[in-house]
């Protein structure tokens, strides 16, 4: 009698111990699902802007997780929403009420309302407990964008920079998002020769889209015919202490075009990582796009300058955005010279983060480039 008194006790502490742990891997294996279908959800979300192509892509890529052996199958009627998640709310939360969609909620369920019904017990069924019940859920939500196009925007760049302002013009259509631009996405331009200047402060791209897009289109430019000084007399030279869009035209000679001199990436680094620190939020993804054609130059005035400190320099510039969260995506554009392939490398050396590294021979090409790096941000699970 004692003797099948303590077995039943015995298979009863098995069975326990069994099914708790099983039912634990259950959970696990339910919350690597939800995982995986709300970042799903949004990394297509990200591309699309459709909630339906998004929902369909979750449930594909949560239907190739396993809960307790068997297949998952997501209830896309009621367990995925897309919603708002605000970064700048102190206890943020998934919301799907804000004015705004960047992130989904997804929900895996293995109960008795559930498609695919509780999870099946191995020993409890001994003791009259057959089935057992996992719920897991997860957030995927896209961070804002805070960008600072930094365009190199020396003479070399005179025959090339049409397409470099269109685009330009498109990144910020991206951002934009036809007039659902998310409230914190924020972008500027920072031009530079020998030294840098902000172009454009970095602001909110659903407040300041219509005057950025119209400014960028009237005046982006490789020159600025509203920006002194010119030369003293004609065939004077033009050094650019302080570059923005410079004057095409000197007052004496409409025909002449002043040089403006020097090419200092470093500076247009330092810079725009000024701008994203000052002006930016802690909580946005924070990204420097840096075009330009060619390695670094001294100005051709008296200041001290060597290309090896201004080369240094711009190494030292990247270091300091990166480890101030800020990536850099690299474009050269390849013009054709005899140093262009050492060019090219030395400018991939200054990405940083998850920035991309790109190049092209072809200037048409910009904007597909652009494109690409607006349409790169992570997804943060976030729940």
């Amino acid at each position: 009698m004692l003797f099948g008194v303590s077995m039943v006790g015995i298979l009863g502490f098995a069975a326990l111990a069994v099914d708790v742990s099983y039912l634990r891997l259950s959970a696990l294996q339910a919350q690597n699902a939800a995982d995986a279908g709300a970042h799903a959800a949004m990394v297509a979300y990200r591309s699309t802007l459709d909630e339906s192509q998004s929902t369909t892509v979750a449930e594909a890529v949560v239907g190739m997780n396993m809960i307790a052996g068997n297949q998952v199958t997501l209830d896309t009627t009621n367990d995925i929403e897309f919603g708002g998640w605000d970064y700048d709310d102190p206890s943020p939360t998934f919301d799907p009420t804000l004015p705004f969609v960047n992130a989904a909620q997804v929900t895996v369920r293995r109960t008795n309302a559930s498609t695919d019904g509780p999870v099946n017990l191995l020993l409890a069924p001994i003791f009259g407990h057959d089935t057992g019940n996992v719920v897991a859920d997860a957030v995927g939500a896209l961070r804002f964008r805070e960008v600072v196009l930094a365009f190199d925007i020396t003479p070399s760049m005179k025959d090339d920079f049409a397409e470099a302002q269109q685009a330009a013009l498109n990144f910020l259509d991206q951002m934009y998002r036809g007039g659902a631009a998310w409230p914190g996405d924020q972008i500027g331009m920072v031009a530079y020769v020998g030294e840098a200047v902000v172009y454009t402060p970095l602001d909110y791209v659903d407040t300041a889209y219509g005057t950025i897009s119209t400014d960028w289109l009237t005046n982006l430019n490789w020159c600025n015919q509203d920006y002194p000084p010119w030369p003293a007399a004609a065939g004077g030279a033009y050094y650019n202490v302080a570059p923005a869009m410079p004057d095409c035209t000197h007052p004496d000679d409409p025909g002449m075009y002043p040089n403006p001199s020097g090419t200092n990436p470093g500076d247009a680094i330092a810079l725009a990582t000024s701008e994203l620190i000052g002006l930016g939020t802690s909580s946005s993804l924070k990204n420097i796009v840096l075009l330009t054609d060619d390695f670094v130059e001294c100005p051709a005035d008296t200041r001290p300058c060597t290309e090896g400190n201004l080369t240094l320099n711009a190494w030292l510039q990247a270091n300091t955005a990166s480890n101030n969260n800020i990536s850099i995506h690299t474009v050269f554009l390849d013009n054709g010279s005899s140093a262009s392939a050492a060019a090219e490398i030395w400018v991939a050396s200054l990405a940083r983060g998850y920035g991309t590294v790109n190049s092209t021979a072809d200037s048409t090409d910009l904007t597909d480039i652009l494109d690409d790096i607006v349409s790169m941000i992570p997804v943060a699970l976030v729940n």
